[in-house]
């Protein structure tokens, strides 16, 4: 793999990642179009590292002030007094680990049988218009647009809203069935807040990534790959283009402009499958 097609596969990894479009699906179909295959999963690792620091930069205040909550806990545990902001810290720990449990438990169950269907392009076709699918009928029924609000927020979701994003989260280890537009049209049609469903979203992505990230860097020890400036190209155009497909699917969110993406996954979905 050049470095040309790293960068290519990197800004692909970034942009996908967050845009409701699925990275999975269009990795396999750049893959095919540019007659290349990454660096098995050795690039696989390096990418999941350039979006997860995209979400960290982008997320660092809140991020901080979660880890600033589970330092809390000792003395909190001792009787110590708990202020509200870090009552609200905890409980959105609470809800992010809340969601995490279902795409957990899928990644490591079903992970051999997952695997396998990443070859399918016919199924990445079918998932994209499911996708385009979701994300219309979420738009429908989402509540109207109001001001942006603190991340923190998010703590403001119940935590049947919390497991139902999550379940939207574990169904999309299917190929070609968006991550952020799965968990997004989940939680606009649990009737959240357009914010908060898309902070929330986001959020549960930083121990997505970060575990499927610890999972293929088990397996990346095992093989001993030597590292490559492919790799490193292709983390960096990941971050870069991962930071501005957060901030861009936020705004489009609250514009109400979801419906975009439908017409996209759609047309690609459709020329996918009939060719």
């Amino acid at each position: 793999m050049s470095l040309l097609d790293a960068l290519i596969l990197g800004v692909v990894q970034g942009l996908t990642e967050f845009l409701p479009v699925s990275s999975s699906g269009h990795l396999v179909l750049v893959q095919a179009l540019l007659g290349v295959q990454p660096d098995g999963i050795t690039f696989e690792v390096f990418a999941h590292v350039g979006t997860l620091l995209a979400l960290l930069v982008a997320y660092r205040s809140t991020v901080l002030r979660l880890i600033r909550g589970v330092w809390a806990l000792p003395q909190l545990s001792r009787g110590g007094p708990r202020d509200r902001e870090t009552a609200d810290d905890l409980r959105l720990l609470g809800l992010l680990l809340l969601a995490s449990v279902p795409a957990g438990l899928a990644g490591i169950l079903l992970k051999p049988q997952i695997d396998r269907l990443f070859g399918s392009v016919e199924l990445v076709g079918w998932m994209l218009l499911l996708t385009g699918g979701l994300l219309l009928v979420a738009e429908r029924r989402a509540r109207p647009a109001a001001a942006p609000v603190d991340p923190q927020q998010a703590a403001r979701l119940s935590a049947g809203q919390a497991l139902l994003m999550g379940i939207g989260q574990a169904l999309a280890i299917l190929p070609g069935l968006s991550r952020s537009g799965t968990t997004l049209s989940f939680g606009l049609l649990a009737r959240l807040d357009r914010a908060d469903a898309a902070n929330f979203a986001f959020l549960m992505a930083i121990p997505a990534i970060g575990g499927a990230f610890l999972l293929t860097l088990v397996d990346l020890a095992q093989t001993g790959s030597p590292l490559e400036g492919t790799l490193l190209v292709g983390a960096a155009a990941a971050a870069v283009s991962g930071y501005g497909a957060i901030h861009a699917l936020l705004r489009l969110v609250q514009r109400g402009r979801l419906w975009w993406f439908t017409l996209y996954t759609w047309a690609v979905g459709a020329w996918v499958l009939l060719t």
